[in-house]
């Protein structure tokens, strides 16, 4: 993935999602965490992000937007997978809603298949 599309020179980022607690070089939120299937648990990952957040900073997080729940498939190419994990359908109202309960706003996409989106502190 190309820092680039989500930073400006000098910026750095915490990754909150695998290795938490690194600072990469903005503040990181990955691994579709926002889509967890408890409320609770998505209210908690966006405070600790809105925590760590410096002023002037932005969180960035991966999402599975809602078309992405039809692209799913778990048999391509002849070939069968399996591997269970539980996540929620996530539509932007309630995306909204959720990141306002952090005190956070929406910023914009970052990337054009709508998986990576910027927030701001509200």
């Amino acid at each position: 993935m190309d820092q680039g599309a989500f930073t400006a020179d000098g910026s750095s980022i915490l990754e909150l999602g695998s290795g938490a607690g690194r600072v990469t070089h903005a503040l990181l939120f990955g691994s579709h965490l926002v889509n967890t299937a408890a409320a609770a648990d998505r209210q908690a990952f966006l405070g600790a992000a809105r925590a760590h957040v410096a002023p002037g900073g932005r969180v960035l997080v991966e999402w599975h937007p809602p078309e992405w729940f039809e692209s799913v498939r778990d048999d391509q190419g002849g070939r069968r997978w399996t591997q269970a994990f539980t996540c929620r359908r996530l539509g932007l109202p309630a995306l909204n809603g959720a990141l306002a309960g952090a005190g956070l706003v929406f910023e914009r996409w970052c990337t054009g298949d709508r998986t990576w989106f910027a927030a701001v502190p509200a």
